[in-house]
């Protein structure tokens, strides 16, 4: 074979693999969503009087090992998605339950978690950058940043502590095929079983309680002195 020809033959080959490895990154970035989610957990502790406080409806659930998310809101823009962003507050001690949303991110910069976080930018590899609550964060996918604040607050009937932890973590890409809304799809038996160990969300309040025990934590800021506390009100 000429050399010339032999030339040509590597340079096709080499053309045509590229252009595969570039069209599968886009099919796979496509395909693929970044999952961030700020998760607040805060104990209250009845110092004097009588206070509880209670929250409901997780409006969505996920689970790590199969790769699904079930939201009860109405279906997302998949060919738009690029990321999707959980808030989660859960209360322990003098409060009970777990509350929780999802929010879609088309582009960036947006607001999420009922304005408590401002989504700077999303790079190609999954790095985002965000700001909550005036702290500027940068997480790469599977690390977290955490914060912790006390506070102590008078009300008519009662002085109640409250501890706050929020965690914000950074879960990586998930596939699109695996976010399913339950409007447009009835709840499978992904979360509602015969079987009464099923019959709950992945993570019960008991997981979230030893998550950040559980897991090591990569910090791209320190913790302020004076980091604010969401507002509370007795009932």
């Amino acid at each position: 074979m000429p050399v010339f020809a032999l030339l040509f033959a590597i340079a096709a080959v080499v053309v045509a693999s590229a252009g595969y490895f570039i069209l599968r990154e886009r099919e796979d970035s496509a395909g693929r969503f970044l999952f961030i989610e700020s998760r607040t957990i805060i104990e209250a502790q009845v110092l004097e009087g009588k206070w509880v406080r209670f929250v409901d409806f997780p409006y969505y659930w996920y689970n790590v090992s199969t790769g699904r998310i079930v939201y009860s809101e109405k279906p997302f823009d998949l060919d738009k998605l690029l990321a999707v962003y959980g808030s989660l507050l859960a209360y322990r001690g003098a409060g009970r339950g777990i509350s929780s949303n999802l929010y879609p991110i088309y582009s960036t910069p947006c607001t999420a978690g009922d304005g408590t976080s401002i989504i700077e930018s999303i790079d190609k590899d999954g790095t985002a950058r965000i700001i909550y609550e005036n702290e500027q964060i940068v997480l790469s996918p599977n690390q977290h940043w955490r914060i912790e604040n006390e506070t102590v607050e008078h009300f008519k009937e009662a002085v109640v502590r409250f501890k706050q932890t929020t965690t914000i973590e950074n879960l990586g890409f998930w596939k699109k095929t695996n976010i399913i809304s339950r409007i447009s799809r009835s709840l499978s038996i992904l979360l509602v079983s015969k079987d009464a160990a099923n019959q709950r969300p992945t993570r019960s309040l008991r997981q979230l309680q030893s998550l950040n025990a559980a897991r090591a934590s990569v910090t791209f800021c320190q913790p302020t002195k004076n980091a604010r506390i969401i507002p509370r009100h007795p009932l």
